[in-house]
């Protein structure tokens, strides 16, 4: 109802999610309970997966992510199937679940405990659950690099500092726009987007 009519109304990030849709990243994950990332795969004839977190049941068994059939992931349930996390004891009970007896499926936890680059698009890490929902993400792979890019605003050193050290993350001020178009321009000059 009310809620997935105001994700559908939402297109600022249409772009930007295009040419997400465009880099050779093997998986997605989405702090959003919406499909308007995987409507954009759609429209373009991209080849891709698509699973989800649910709420309180466990999680299905998903495809093995590849960068030819990336995997889109939403984190925080599926608007369409009406198993999203919306209250506070919905986000309790995910966070039990994940830790303990639903965890991500097993594919997912195999990309994400090699050794490689995260890149955090438009997460803001003052939110003390976005904070719980990186380390879910990272929790067990200490040898990777973990990247976010992030507007210069006047909050920034009043966080990062204290964020950085519990998620070991670097920080680049920039503006996410601005980086993705530099990682697409860079991607589009190597000759490896998809389009």
């Amino acid at each position: 109802g009310m809620i997935k009519t105001f994700y559908e109304s939402q297109n600022c990030f249409d772009e930007p999610f295009r040419k997400i849709s465009h880099l050779p990243f093997q998986l997605i994950i989405s702090l959003l309970p919406d499909n308007r990332l995987e409507k954009i795969f759609i429209e373009q004839n991209l080849d891709y997966s698509y699973s989800y977190h649910p709420k309180q049941s466990i999680p299905k068994p998903c495809e093995k992510p590849n960068k030819n059939k990336p995997l889109i992931y939403n984190l925080l349930g599926d608007i369409n199937n009406r198993d999203i996390i919306i209250t506070f004891d919905h986000f309790f009970s995910f966070l039990s679940g994940i830790f303990h007896d639903r965890q991500l499926p097993d594919n997912i936890q195999e990309v994400l405990n090699k050794p490689q680059t995260f890149l955090f698009l438009g997460v803001h890490f003052e939110k003390w659950y976005v904070q719980l929902l990186l380390k879910i993400i990272s929790f067990k792979n200490d040898s990777i690099t973990k990247l976010t890019i992030n507007k210069n605003n006047n909050n920034f050193h009043e966080y990062t500092s204290f964020v950085t050290h519990r998620l070991d993350l670097d920080f680049i001020l920039e503006n996410p726009i601005d980086f993705l178009d530099t990682i697409y321009n860079d991607c589009k000059q190597q000759n490896i987007l998809k389009i």
